[in-house]
C-alpha cells in the first residue's frame, strides 16, 4: 500500500515542478538573441509620404492596423503574438507565457526628403489566463524594433 502513495508523491511533485520550471515562451529564440541597443527613433532618406507608405506595408504585413491617422501622422496596430506564435496546449496548461506586441508610431518630417519615425513597443503576456501589461522586456522591444525598421528600409528599396 505504501508504494502507490510513493508513486502518486512522485507524480505531484513532477507536475509542481513542470509548473514551476517548465514555462515556456513564444520569445524564447528573441531573447537570445544578441543585438546592441535599437533607438527609438530612425531618419530614412526619403519624404514623409514615401516613408508613410513603407511603414503602412510593413505593418499591414505584420498584423491588423488600429489606427493610420495621416493628420497626426500617427499609426498604431493591434496587439499580436510575437513572431505570430502562439504556445502549444501543452506550454500553456504548464504555465508557459504568451507574449503579444504592437507598434505605435509617430512621423516627423525633417525637410523635403527625410522623415524621422518614432517606434513604440507595446508588449502584454497571458499566463494561467490572465492578461497584463509587460513593461520589461526591454531586449525584445529592441529587436522587435529594429524589425521593423529594416521592412520600413526595403520597402523603400534600402
Amino acid at each position: 500500500m505504501a508504494m502507490p502513495a510513493v508513486r502518486l508523491f512522485a507524480r505531484l511533485c513532477s507536475l509542481v515542478l513542470l509548473l514551476v520550471c517548465g514555462c515556456g515562451t513564444n520569445i524564447e529564440v528573441i531573447s537570445k538573441m544578441t543585438l546592441p541597443p535599437v533607438p527609438d527613433a530612425v531618419v530614412f532618406e526619403a519624404p514623409l509620404d514615401r516613408v508613410w507608405s513603407a511603414a503602412a506595408a510593413a505593418l499591414k504585413a505584420e498584423g491588423t492596423i488600429k489606427l493610420l491617422d495621416r493628420a497626426s501622422t500617427t499609426m498604431v496596430t493591434e496587439l499580436h503574438p510575437v513572431d505570430s506564435q502562439e504556445l502549444s496546449l501543452i506550454d500553456k496548461a504548464l504555465a508557459g507565457k504568451t507574449y503579444r506586441n504592437g507598434y505605435s508610431l509617430s512621423f516627423r518630417a525633417q525637410g523635403s526628403d527625410k522623415t524621422e519615425v518614432s517606434v513604440l513597443v507595446s508588449m502584454e503576456v497571458t499566463q494561467f489566463g490572465i492578461t497584463r501589461r509587460e513593461d520589461g522586456q526591454p531586449h525584445v522591444k529592441s529587436v522587435l524594433r529594429q524589425r521593423l525598421f529594416d521592412r520600413i528600409a526595403v520597402n523603400l528599396g534600402r
